[in-house]
C-alpha cells in the first residue's frame, strides 16, 4: 500500500482536526490544492490553513482582526507569506523549512484560537 503525501496546508488541518471537529477526510479533502502555494509558490499553504482554521473557530466576521493579526505575526516570523519567497534564499535570509513553518505556525495559531 503507498504511503498518503500530505501537503503543508493537509498537516496543519490535520494538526487541529479533532480540537474544531473537523473530520480526517475533511481536512484532507480541504487542503489538497492548497499545499506549495497553491501549488504555484503563492501563499503559503500553512497560512492559508491556519486561517481556515481561525475561521472554523470563530466563524464570524467580527473576528476579522485576528485573521490580520495572524497574517502579520506569521510575516514577522518569516519574513514573508509567499511559499515561493519562504523557499528561496536571499542576501537578507535563509531559507525557512516546511517543518519548521508548520511547527512554528501550530504554536501561533494556538495563542489566536485560545483569545
Amino acid at each position: 500500500m503507498e504511503k498518503e503525501h500530505l501537503n503543508c496546508c493537509q498537516k496543519i488541518l490535520l494538526a487541529y482536526a479533532d480540537e474544531l471537529d473537523l473530520s480526517l477526510e475533511q481536512a484532507r479533502k480541504l487542503g489538497v490544492f492548497l499545499g506549495r502555494g497553491m501549488n504555484c509558490g503563492e501563499i503559503c499553504g500553512v497560512l492559508v490553513g491556519a486561517q481556515m482554521l481561525l475561521g472554523l473557530s470563530s466563524g464570524s466576521q467580527n473576528d476579522k482582526e485576528k485573521s490580520i493579526a495572524l497574517t502579520q505575526a506569521f510575516k514577522e516570523q518569516f519574513g514573508a507569506v509567499r511559499c515561493g519567497d519562504l523557499k528561496a534564499k536571499t542576501d537578507n535570509h535563509d531559507p525557512v523549512p516546511c517543518p519548521v513553518v508548520l511547527e512554528q505556525t501550530i504554536e501561533l495559531l494556538h495563542q489566536y484560537i485560545q483569545k
